[in-house]
């Protein structure tokens, strides 16, 4: 009767645990789960109120995460600007196979800019990694074409050896939204940024051929 009681026991502790997740050192309930479950690091640790603080303050890099396209160094100092944990920035990094070659000044920057040690480091060695082939065609079902780009110039350079990332047409449950370009470094010397584009598929929907360095 004893060990049954003991057993009942155990039992019930263990289903607490799980119906209330682990807590972090300050007390508070972590409901988050790991990469190896869900596949993507970020969409797991990203919660809800990170993810609206990114969409307000840089819509732009709020899309490339959630289309899980590569990140542009200053896609790395939004992240940090919402809070978003190192795990989580190191595991979009890695599971869009972004590569960096960082300058001692996009180094500086980085620091000066609040990220971690952790982050930058792993940006540093992304440089070994073989470069990774543009990401495939995204089919959107759609009976008619985005239009043309807006006829909008692009605003002044913030420095020498920014290239001009154009913006490009997203598809939504809205229709069609454009995201604005933005200026960046190129991820390594005598890389040349490839816009994307949209294009009628063969038998149905539309296809985008994201934008990608080369």
């Amino acid at each position: 009767m004893v060990k049954k009681f003991q057993a009942l026991t155990i039992a019930m502790a263990a289903c607490g645990v799980v119906l209330t997740g682990c807590e972090s050192p300050n007390g508070q309930t972590n409901n988050t789960v790991t990469d190896a479950q869900t596949g993507s690091i970020i969409g797991s640790q990203m919660d809800r109120e990170q993810a609206e603080h990114l969409r307000e303050q840089s819509p732009d890099t709020y899309v490339r995460v959630g289309q899980g396209r590569p990140l542009m160094i200053s896609d790395v100092k939004a992240l940090v600007r919402a809070h978003v944990s190192d795990d989580a920035i190191v595991g979009q990094i890695k599971s869009t196979h972004t590569i960096y070659h960082l300058s001692p000044a996009d180094i500086v920057d980085l620091h000066n800019s609040g990220v971690s040690d952790k982050v930058v480091n792993y940006m540093i060695g992304t440089a070994s990694l073989p470069v990774p082939p543009p990401p495939p065609p995204l089919v959107v079902q759609s009976d008619y074409p985005p239009d043309p780009p807006p006829a909008t110039p692009p605003p002044v350079s913030p420095g020498p050896g920014y290239v001009w990332i154009s913006g490009e047409w997203q598809s939504s449950s809205e229709g069609w939204v454009w995201t604005g370009g933005q200026w960046a470094i190129p991820p390594w010397p005598g890389a040349v940024w490839v816009p994307g584009y949209w294009y009628r598929g063969p038998i149905s929907g539309w296809r985008h051929a994201p934008g990608h360095w080369r």
